[in-house]
């Protein structure tokens, strides 16, 4: 259980590290979060994600190759949700009831679609490393994807009041 608490806590200090000005304009905020999406966090998810599965090396010779690949499908999706993120801050200070919606619903999708990829992947490190490290690997990743979404919600203004 320390590696978890080790690597969430991590996780955590590497998605606080730049914190906001409170002056700070929604558009800077929207900016923040398109460059939270954008930075380096992957290289440092993958260093939290390998301390905390405790592999022997063995094994993470098998896990690294599918790593790898479940970040580049991931990535995918991220670049959708940072389209997400852009055309919400274009759109932000006209937003109607049907812009918000599309938003809405194309956000979910997204989550759902992560959701389904950790799902794969959970199968695939399952079979081809262990059923444990399989098990850690949905927990893990679910708590750093959790850790970034919380830091992204905070830089991004709720849709306006209208």
């Amino acid at each position: 259980m320390v590696p978890v608490r080790l690597a969430a806590g991590a996780a955590l200090a590497l998605v606080l590290a730049a914190p906001l000005q409170a002056q700070q304009t929604d558009e800077a905020k929207l900016a923040a979060a398109v460059q939270m999406l954008r930075t380096d966090v992957r290289a440092q998810a993958q260093e939290v994600m390998l301390a905390a599965l405790r592999l022997p090396e063995a094994d993470v010779q098998k896990f690294a190759p599918i790593y790898r690949t479940y970040e580049t499908e991931r990535a995918a999706l991220i670049d959708q949700r940072v389209a997400l993120i852009k055309e919400y801050a274009a759109g932000f200070s006209t937003m109607d009831g049907a812009a918000a919606n599309s938003l809405a619903e194309r956000n979910l999708r997204i989550e759902g679609d992560l959701l389904k990829l950790r799902e794969k992947y959970f199968k695939a490190v399952s079979k081809q490393v262990s059923p444990l490290a399989g098990a850690r690997f949905a927990q893990v990743d679910q708590v750093l994807q959790k850790l970034i979404d919380v830091q992204i919600a905070s830089e991004l203004p709720i849709f306006p009041g209208k």
